[in-house]
């Protein structure tokens, strides 16, 4: 299993909470699991994943192109996962700040 984790700084907007991200991905049929950093309100949901590709176009689709949450996930949201082809560092899928290089499977 690959893991996939989504980092919610929810300190950037305030419109949604983290609770209603995970409501959201269960709605979807998928369980994280979350990790709470109580000194600066970071989540992070893990999600894990024999196909890291599938599982992420799920979520682009479920979660941050919902109508209601989509665009304040967008706003709030770092997304890495395991590297697929065995390398050493985590690939870079999504970043709120869009002057980050992403990367790609």
């Amino acid at each position: 299993m690959q893991s996939l984790s989504i980092l919610i700084q929810s300190s950037q907007s305030d419109a949604f909470q983290p609770e209603d991200a995970i409501a959201l991905a269960k709605s979807l049929g998928r369980y994280p699991e979350v990790d709470r950093d109580k000194q600066t309100g970071e989540v992070v949901l893990n999600f894990f994943s024999e196909n890291l590709p599938l599982l992420w176009s799920q979520l682009v689709k479920g979660m941050f192109n919902d109508e209601e949450l989509g665009e304040w996930l967008q706003s709030v949201s770092i997304v890495v996962c395991d590297p697929v082809d065995g390398g050493r560092d985590e690939l870079l899928l999504y970043h709120f700040d869009e002057d980050e290089e992403l990367d790609e499977f």
